[in-house]
C-alpha cells in the first residue's frame, strides 16, 4: 500500500529522552561542551556555515581550523563551537608520554604567513582555496610569486589549497 510507507518513522517525543545519557564524569550537570551548537552561523567564503555543514563539507579540516564570532566572542576556534562535527576532543585525556607522534605531512602544509597582491586583492592559501572557477584558481596556483625572498609558484606556498592529492584528507 503506497500509503502505508514511513508509519515507523514518527518518533514519539517520549521514546528516547536526550538526558538519559549521563557521562560518569559530568556529575549531573548537563555536559554541553561536546556537543555541536545547532544554533551556529557564520559566514565563511560567501556561504553560511553551521556545524553541519562543516561536519558533511569537504573543507571540513579547513573550516574546523578556522574561527569566528560567536557568544559576542571574536575568534572562537570553530572546533570548539562544533565539537561532533570536528571531532575536536573536548575532555582531553593527558597521553601517555610513549605515544608514537606522528610527522606533519610537509608536502600538503599551507605557509599559513603566505600572502600576495592579486587584482589589488591581498591574497593568502586560505583564499586561494576557494577560488572559482577552476580555471581561475589553476591559473592562480600556477603564477609564480615572491614572498620572503622565495620565488616559487603560488601552489608550492600552498599545496593543500592547490594540489587536489592534499584534499583527500
Amino acid at each position: 500500500h503506497p500509503h502505508s510507507h514511513g508509519e515507523n518513522t514518527h518518533h514519539h517525543p517520549h521514546s528516547h529522552g536526550e538526558n538519559t545519557h549521563h557521562h560518569p564524569h559530568s556529575h549531573g550537570e548537563p555536559d554541553q561542551s561536546c556537543h555541536d551548537d545547532k544554533d551556529f552561523k557564520t559566514n565563511f567564503s560567501g556561504r553560511t556555515v553551521t556545524c553541519d555543514y562543516a561536519r558533511y563539507s569537504q573543507y571540513n579540516k579547513l573550516i574546523c581550523k578556522n574561527t569566528a564570532k560567536y557568544d559576542g566572542k571574536y575568534n572562537v576556534p570553530i572546533a570548539q563551537i562544533c565539537p561532533e562535527a570536528c571531532h575536536y576532543d573536548c575532555h582531553p585525556i593527558p597521553s601517555p608520554v610513549s605515544s608514537p607522534i606522528s610527522p606533519p605531512v610537509s608536502d600538503c602544509h599551507n605557509d599559513d604567513s603566505f600572502s600576495m597582491d592579486h587584482d589589488g586583492k591581498t591574497v593568502n592559501c586560505e583564499y586561494t582555496r576557494f577560488v572559482y572557477p577552476d580555471d581561475v584558481w589553476k591559473q592562480l596556483c600556477d603564477k609564480e610569486v615572491s614572498y620572503n625572498g622565495v620565488t616559487q609558484s603560488v601552489k608550492e606556498f600552498c599545496p593543500d589549497s592547490c594540489l587536489s592529492k592534499c584534499f583527500a584528507g
